[in-house]
């Protein structure tokens, strides 16, 4: 994992817009959401200015897993089911510190 997600504290780790998370909440959201990504040869995530985009490049990253930045202006249709997976799956993963903006995340 990352270095400072091995031993978190409570310091400011993300901040978009007012959403915001800790290092230890990184740690958690993404070491939870890597443990899904493990073993995956790929993940696509939104490549947009939130938090949502971070969280999942993180994830994919402890995951030790390749994250493929996708355009948001590309269709539903064209991402196919694994990549709206992978954007569910993050929203979840986020569902618990309340931060939530719906229109970040298809799902």
């Amino acid at each position: 994992m990352l270095p400072a997600l091995r031993d978190p504290t409570d310091r400011p780790a993300l901040d978009f817009a007012g959403d915001r998370l800790t290092y230890r909440e990184l740690a958690s959201v993404a070491g939870a959401l890597a443990a899904e990504l493990a073993g995956r040869t790929r993940v696509a995530v939104w490549a947009t200015p939130s938090l949502h985009t971070a969280v999942g490049v993180v994830a994919a990253l402890a995951a030790g897993v390749p994250a493929v930045p996708v355009n948001p202006k590309v269709g539903e249709r064209e991402l196919g089911p694994g990549a709206l997976a992978m954007q569910r799956a993050i929203k979840a993963a986020l569902d618990p510190y309340d931060i939530l903006n719906p229109g970040k995340v298809i799902g």
